[in-house]
């Protein structure tokens, strides 16, 4: 009689602990996956329209990387996207590899968009991301903004077509990636939708740069190169031994 009470209880014992475990393993699955796409070189008005739609019709919120040259003009464009809820941000003002550039030349390159963008959004800060991911510890120095790099870059700089940059995202995703695209060519425009709709079966969720910052909590660092943000106790920079320069 006694053996088979602690028979019972045994039993009872291993299903709790087996219970205990798969809610566990279920509140960790159903931790968010989160991806941030972002967009370079616009505003472009052939094809950032485009990508606003795509946006606007899955209901997803990007970030938007702009040239400080290209914004004449297109004020109307740039206000929609605010509209819109999408994050703008500071691509320099000429589109130039900013460490070739002094101190003084780089502040000039970021300042010449950040009141362009200012102008247009009433906004006052934003974060930067330099042209062809030039950059060093001399010129991180000197941007008084967090610098977002990528995880991710499909095209690698070269001109991929739209289904191919999307299965090389898809299969290499993960959560708290960035990735990089440009809504200024077709095979970009291309590759939007094939990426979101594979992402979402896979069950990430799209945020800007600033909600994957907030979401992870983590607080961005001005002169700060950032990849990838998974989570404040986790490699999320890159850091470059002075000088160095590293160009994607």
């Amino acid at each position: 009689m006694q053996k088979t009470w602690f028979t019972r209880m045994a039993g009872i014992m291993v299903c709790m602990m087996f219970l205990l475990s798969y809610q566990i393993s279920a509140a960790v699955s159903a931790e968010p996956k989160l991806i941030a796409l972002t967009f370079d070189d616009g505003p472009s008005l052939d094809f950032t329209p485009k990508v606003l739609k795509i946006l606007d019709d899955e209901d997803i919120k990007a970030t938007f990387f702009l040239v400080g040259k290209w914004l004449p003009g297109k004020r109307a464009l740039v206000q929609e996207m605010v509209d819109d809820g999408q994050q703008i941000g500071n691509h320099t003002f000429d589109h130039v590899k900013l460490t070739g550039l002094s101190a003084d030349e780089i502040r000039s390159e970021l300042n010449q968009t950040d009141n362009a963008l200012t102008d247009i959004t009433g906004q006052t800060s934003f974060l930067v991301r330099p042209p062809f991911g030039a950059r060093n510890c001399n010129m991180l120095a000197s941007i008084d903004a967090p610098v977002i790099l990528w995880t991710l870059d499909p095209a690698s700089g070269k001109q991929v077509p739209g289904k191919k940059m999307a299965r090389f995202v898809l299969s290499h995703a993960k959560d708290g990636d960035i990735i990089l695209l440009h809504d200024t060519t077709q095979y970009n425009l291309d590759a939007v939708e094939p990426i979101i709709n594979g992402l979402k079966k896979k069950g990430f969720s799209f945020v800007t740069v600033d909600e994957l910052f907030r979401q992870k909590g983590v607080t961005p660092e001005n002169g700060i190169a950032y990849k990838r943000i998974t989570g404040s106790e986790q490699a999320m920079y890159e850091e470059l031994p002075a000088g160095q320069n590293s160009v994607k």
